[in-house]
């Protein structure tokens, strides 16, 4: 039993050396002075004003500026975004799925996109149009439902407004 407390305490003590001596290596006190300061320096049209001078000649004030018109900084208003006729052919699951039914409205000659909407069960949307009106859209319903054997859903879609 006291040698193994003999132990412990040497290697404890072996313990305190090696890091007394790692601490004197990686942590010596900068041997380099501090720069010196440098004067601080201001702005010309932050530097105060001379006072008037004593003679008594008056002094020439400048005119206060007006602030400016915040209306004016502000960019015009944008223009609404138009709202025109189009067919909702399909949601579905996969781009792929949906880029068949887009390749296909394209061979007939709609005019056709793929909107991704979000974290959905079928995320991936297939769009007609849009149709300049309601007729268009409809005539463009029967003929997708002809060729496509698909029923689409009419809707307004909000066109983004061009850059």
């Amino acid at each position: 039993m006291a040698k193994r407390f003999l132990y412990g305490i040497a290697l404890a003590a072996g313990l305190v050396v090696i890091l007394v001596g790692a601490y004197r290596f990686f942590y010596r006190g900068s041997s380099t002075t501090p720069p010196e300061a440098v004067p601080y320096r201001t702005a010309p049209e932050f530097l105060p004003k001379p006072a008037p001078s004593a003679t008594g000649a008056p002094s020439v004030q400048e005119p206060p500026v007006p602030p400016p018109d915040l209306k004016s900084l502000l960019p015009a208003e944008p223009p609404e975004p138009e709202k025109q006729f189009a067919l909702l052919v399909g949601r579905y699951r996969t781009y792929q799925e949906a880029g068949k039914i887009l390749a296909s409205l394209k061979k007939e000659g709609e005019p056709a996109f793929i909107r991704h909407e979000g974290r959905q069960r079928h995320p991936y949307e297939v769009w007609a149009g849009p149709f300049p009106d309601e007729i268009a859209a409809r005539a463009a319903a029967r003929l997708i439902k002809k060729k496509l054997k698909v029923s689409a859903k009419q809707e307004k879609l909000q066109l983004p407004v061009p850059k």
